[in-house]
């Protein structure tokens, strides 16, 4: 009884392909995941706890800074999350 041998040959794009999908895509994937994780709890931390919280500040106040804040915690964590993600 005889074994056989088989072997593959791959094209350099298709082993890039493979190499890409096997350990790039998975962390760029959870790169994104904890930006997104990391924007949503800082909103909750800053708006639901400190602003919230503050008996000086009127409701008109209070949304001008939310939303100015919410712009800029957007902007940063795009920021990151490209710098994560770029190899």
């Amino acid at each position: 009884m005889s074994k056989t041998i088989t072997i593959t040959l791959y094209s350099p794009k298709e082993i890039w392909e493979k190499f890409w999908d096997r350990f790039f895509w998975p962390r760029r994937k959870k790169c994104a995941e904890w930006c997104e994780w990391g924007k949503i709890t800082l909103n909750q931390e800053l708006f639901g706890d400190v602003l919230c919280n503050e008996e000086g500040l009127d409701l008109d106040t209070a949304t001008r800074i939310e939303l100015a804040m919410k712009e800029k915690i957007k902007q940063v964590f795009k920021q990151m999350e490209t710098l994560m993600v770029t190899p």
